[in-house]
């Protein structure tokens, strides 16, 4: 009997434990450190129990059930068997904490023109140590996006250990749904401030101008043939020679001397050796993507560090250029002999030929939905350093051709859609000759100098957000208006992203002025005694003589006009239809000659056997290419 009933109490102590083990609270299992080591155990204790309680199962027929009952309802229960009461340990509150609730964080500046992100983090890169940032322009912001925006309470608990120069900032709920809230610092340009974001390292953001840089003259030719400015979103642009085949840069101040120049198409180091603190030698022999008028390379300068936490602005473009001889389309004479000619696109003479404008092509729209191009317009004049007329001016109108008109011997005139402007070389000074005060709505859809009656005339659009309906204006010298057509014409769009330019040619005894009907483009043709004649197409090259025409039809696909085929004009007579350039060609006007290029090639139009021959330059050179634009010149690369 005493046998049976120790057997019975061996299996009520084992299912006793297996009650005791799920008393345990949850919490404490949780805060196990190794799962393994607890999942384990469980399976050990599970067995116990099920081994004890099979072997209480198979002795019970054993067992009084008298017994059975008293030892089941008994109290007297002996000291060995009470089971010690369990302490509840629970674990102690998570602190809350930026880390944990973030799921970025991000610093920006902007102003009128521009904006960027200055450093921008997720929740696994915080910052762990106090840093130093640099911003540039006027108005900087602070965005915090949490990963549970339901969490308001806690977010707002964070939100208020937010400081700004230890003072609370007002803090805009910018998308609380998305758990987005921004920080506007409204401080002066020129100020420093500490952020403190609670629990995270203070943030020093210091105002600073951008670290810059020179060329050294450190090789042949030298550095005072170079052309080195900032472009914007384009980058600093640096031209020098083909043959110069390293460069030492000078920063403005002293730099880090670990860290490394990377080029722009990777993550290898560029070629570079710092001579000491502030002088940076690039190796560029073997280096750089060839493009159609040299070799570039872009360099990563604005991952440079200074010792101050300083930094250089944007990227470094490095174009070396090939020798270029520029010369007449007519007589093949050299026009020019200047360091900087091999960098330029178009040469464009002043009347006296006593200086000109070189056309820097920087590139087209960033955003890729406009048909402008960006160029810099830099004054030459003999004996004198480049001047910078503009840096980046991005323009969408190009009378004869080109992005700028000489006025006179001495100003400049160009446009693009949000105004029209004259430049003194003489003084430097920039007058605005129209400009949208609407920002977009009053744009310009062309305009030029019309040399012969000393006026601008434009195209403008009357509410280019209500309509493509445009006015004619001519304005004087100071932009006073002259005249104004309040309904002129409508523009259509030529292709994507593209409204046709309602172009203007004028002439000595007339202008001819480009407007629609019922979508297709045609020509309107007023000479200076007011009569009024009218053409099918566009005028691509107006002469004294006549004006060379591109007829359209209605696309019934898309509804846009497409070009069909060419034509030739003199007002009072019949339009004579003149034969097409070559297929798959892109034609443009160098002087009063048509050009068609196709691949290498390059075809000129030939009024008297009405067909495109092939080009031959005046003075019969090798490596030779008709550059567009009213002056007719080529170019020539020296070998």
């Amino acid at each position: 009997m005493k046998k049976m009933k120790k057997i019975y109490e061996h299996g009520r102590e084992t299912c006793n434990f297996f009650h005791l083990l799920s008393s345990i609270p949850l919490t404490i299992l949780r805060g196990c450190k190794d799962m393994r080591v607890f999942g384990w155990f469980l399976i050990v204790a599970l067995l116990s129990v099920l081994l004890g309680c099979e072997q209480a199962a198979d002795k019970g027929s054993l067992v009084n059930p008298e017994v059975t009952a008293a030892a089941t309802v008994g109290t007297d229960v002996s000291p060995e068997n009470k089971i010690p009461p369990v302490e509840t340990v629970l674990p102690s509150p998570i602190p809350l904490s930026f880390r944990t609730k973030l799921e970025t964080l991000s610093i920006g500046e902007e102003n009128d023109q521009l904006s960027r992100a200055i450093r921008i983090w997720n929740r696994r890169d915080l910052p762990t140590e106090p840093l130093k940032l640099v911003h540039r322009l006027e108005h900087v912001s602070i965005h915090l996006t949490f990963s549970n925006p339901a969490e308001q309470a806690e977010i707002k608990e964070l939100l208020d250990r937010v400081t700004i120069d230890g003072q609370k900032p007002a803090i805009d709920p910018y998308q609380p749904a998305r758990g987005h809230y921004r920080i506007d610092l409204n401080r002066q340009p020129d100020t420093s401030f500490v952020v403190r974001i609670g629990d995270l390292p203070p943030l020093t953001i210091a105002h600073m101008s951008p670290v810059t840089y020179k060329l050294v003259n450190d090789s042949v030719p030298s550095a005072s043939d170079s052309l080195l400015f900032p472009a914007a979103e384009y980058g600093n642009q640096l031209y020098i020679p083909l043959e110069q085949e390293a460069v030492t840069l000078e920063f403005s101040e002293a730099m880090v001397r670990s860290s490394l120049l990377y080029a722009d198409s990777g993550a290898t180091a560029a070629p570079a050796q710092w001579l000491d603190d502030k002088h940076l030698r690039v190796e560029l022999q073997n280096h750089g993507a060839l493009t159609g008028k040299g070799v570039e390379i872009r360099l990563r300068t604005n991952q440079l560090s200074a010792v101050s936490g300083n930094e250089p602005e944007g990227f470094l473009a490095i174009s070396r250029m090939p020798a270029i001889s520029w010369r007449d389309g007519q007589s093949g004479q050299e026009v020019s002999k200047g360091p900087r000619d091999r960098y330029y696109d178009q040469l464009l003479f002043a009347p006296d030929k006593k200086r000109y404008i070189g056309i820097l092509a920087l590139g087209g729209s960033m955003s890729g939905d406009g048909d402008g191009m960006s160029y810099a317009f830099v004054l030459e004049q003999p004996g004198k350093p480049p001047v910078l007329v503009e840096k980046v001016f991005y323009s969408t109108i190009e009378p004869y051709e080109a992005p700028v008109q000489w006025l006179d011997d001495k100003r400049l005139f160009y446009a693009s859609y949000y105004g029209a402007y004259v430049y003194d070389t003489e003084n430097g000074s920039r007058q605005a000759l129209y400009e949208d005060p609407d920002k977009g709505l009053h744009g310009l859809n062309f305009a030029l100098w019309d040399p012969h009656r000393k006026q601008t005339n434009a195209v403008i659009y009357r509410n280019a957000r209500e309509s493509w309906l445009t006015r004619a204006v001519t304005f004087g010298w100071s932009g006073e208006v002259l005249t104004e057509q309040e309904d002129f014409s409508e523009t259509v769009e030529a292709r994507k992203y593209s409204l046709l330019d309602l172009a203007i040619h004028p002439t000595a005894d007339g202008v001819y002025w480009t407007r629609t009907e019922q979508g297709i483009p045609v020509t309107d043709y007023v000479d200076n005694k007011g009569d009024r004649q009218t053409v099918d197409g566009i005028v691509r090259l107006a002469t004294a003589e006549g004006a060379y025409l591109q007829r359209y039809e209605l696309s019934k696909e898309y509804k846009t006009p497409l070009p069909v085929s060419w034509h030739y004009w003199q007002p009072g007579q019949p339009v004579q239809p003149i034969n097409a350039p070559p297929e798959q060609s892109i034609v443009f006007v160098s002087g009063e000659r048509l050009i068609a290029q196709r691949d290498e090639a390059y075809y000129e139009y030939e009024a008297d056997g009405n067909r495109w021959v092939l080009w031959q330059p005046a003075g019969g050179e090798d490596r030779a290419e008709p550059v567009r634009g009213p002056d007719g010149l080529y170019r020539v690369v020296k070998q």
